[in-house]
């Protein structure tokens, strides 16, 4: 499988056709390339089975909150491999394995810049306890000892805080490296700034832009 661009919208091809272009051209070749001028937009990385899965910025229909990616990480992805560019936005090694092995696929998604928080614990957890009220109280009890504790120690204290953090995981993906310091982990140190924001269906944006990567584990 080769990269394949789907561009959408009367203006997609002056955001984002730039940005997609070096994106296949240097895709894999281990060397860094130069990003073109990119500005007002913003991405992530989408994964799902079928095609319908790529018609908002998450493939679960449950999910409200997304993490996003600005320019300057946008313009780290060029150059790598499909691994290291899920490598890049936080993918464990074996988390990839699994799903390739199920046939999952993967597609960066652009559009025009949206409003997005700064991924900090109380950014974060705003936004959360805004688009899910049913957990607002739970997330307001527990907001001080998710900031104050790692991962390992609120897991294993069980309680309230942990009913959140599991929450956390299983619905927004949010790993055991997130430190809520506004930055993206990989191997324990940050990378780049992380930003959140509710999920939309890509019919919201006039332009988007597609771009669909092998990966292989």
């Amino acid at each position: 499988m080769t990269v394949q661009v789907t561009l959408h919208g009367p203006r997609a091809a002056d955001l984002f056709g730039a940005y997609a272009e070096v994106f296949t051209r240097c895709f894999g070749h281990g060397e860094r390339c130069a990003p073109p001028p990119l500005a007002g937009v913003c991405g992530r990385v989408l994964r799902g089975l079928r095609d319908e899965d790529f018609h908002t910025l998450s493939d679960d229909p449950a999910r409200r909150v997304v993490f996003m990616l600005d320019v300057q990480a946008l313009g780290d992805l060029l150059g790598r491999t499909g691994a290291e560019v899920l490598a890049q936005i936080g993918y464990a090694p074996q988390e990839v394995r699994a799903l390739t092995a199920r046939g999952v696929r993967f597609k960066l998604v652009m559009v025009p810049q949206v409003a997005m928080a700064r991924a900090t614990w109380d950014a974060l957890l705003d936004l959360v306890a805004a688009a899910y009220p049913e957990w607002a109280d739970r997330i307001r009890a527990a907001r001080e000892t998710l900031k104050a504790l790692p991962y390992a120690q609120v897991m294993a204290g069980g309680g309230l805080a942990a009913e959140v953090r599991g929450f956390l995981e299983r619905a927004l993906h949010v790993s055991p490296l997130f430190a809520g310091d506004g930055f993206t982990r990989r191997d324990g140190r940050a990378v780049y700034t992380e930003y959140a924001c509710r999920t939309r269906p890509l019919s919201d944006f006039a332009d988007w832009c597609l771009v669909e990567f092998p990966v292989i584990a």
